[in-house]
């Protein structure tokens, strides 16, 4: 039989942001994987990617608006007086890493709370990751560094194929793979988000995605005699593998 890390997490105030906003930061619902897949990393102190398949659901109370200053770097960005306020010394790439700031607006989730479920690709990772999960290298964080996660429970489930006798609603917010589009009535907004990443030699990320319906808690009906994974406490598992 499957099993799968559970894994609640609460914060406070968080901003999951999405790539194609910059004035106004906006954020996600709920964290992308590739998100979710980084916080595994760094809390597990690994140095190369993992395999990994995540499953995120969860809510938030409301939001707010806050007013920061941001920094604006890459290491291709060449320092010029002309176009950069600072700049930092890279003894790698023998050069000056020009340094931009100016004023944003920030979009924070207030009161998140998420069940995440991970399972480990590799059999032998699965207690090391619940391991180190549960005694991190560093601090929990999720969304920007400042976003610091309390870890609510962990554990390990079981995860089964249940069939339903009856249409049944999907109590939380989640996210829904395109692929079980055929399976009930899925409604959401579609987003395609980031899972994992390679870097081509110039250092940008080429973003493997995938395609989910966002669906909002009790608007998504699993039909009678559709059979959907669930865990051994009967929560929805809508499991994204990482590629590259």
């Amino acid at each position: 039989m499957d099993k799968a890390i559970k894994l609640k997490l609460y914060q406070d105030l968080v901003n999951y942001k999405t790539p194609t906003s910059y004035q106004l930061r906006e954020s996600y619902p709920l964290p992308p994987y590739s998100t979710v897949i980084g916080m595994v990393h760094k809390a597990c102190g690994f140095d190369c990617y993992v395999p990994m398949s995540v499953s995120i659901q969860g809510g938030y109370f409301s939001k707010v608006n806050n007013f920061q200053k941001l920094y604006y770097f890459h290491p291709s960005n060449k320092f010029d007086a002309t176009r950069h306020q600072l700049h930092v010394e890279s003894s790698k790439l023998e050069r000056k890493i020009g340094i931009s700031h100016g004023p944003a607006i920030i979009e924070l989730l207030v009161d998140v709370h998420l069940t995440i479920h991970i399972k480990p690709l590799q059999e032998g990772r699965f207690d090391e990751i619940m391991e180190k999960l549960s005694d991190p290298v560093e601090y929990i964080s999720l969304g920007r560094r400042e976003d610091l996660a309390y870890v609510e429970e962990i554990k390990s489930v079981d995860l089964i194929q249940k069939e339903f006798d009856t249409d049944t609603v999907i109590p939380a917010n989640c996210y829904i793979p395109m692929e079980f589009r055929e399976t009930g009535m899925i409604t959401g907004t579609i987003y395609d988000l980031n899972v994992t990443y390679k870097e081509d030699k110039n250092h940008f990320r080429d973003w493997y995605k995938q395609r989910v319906f966002y669906s909002p808690q009790n608007t998504t009906f699993i039909h009678a005699g559709e059979s959907v994974a669930c865990d051994s406490e009967g929560d929805f598992v809508f499991l994204v593998e990482g590629k590259y």
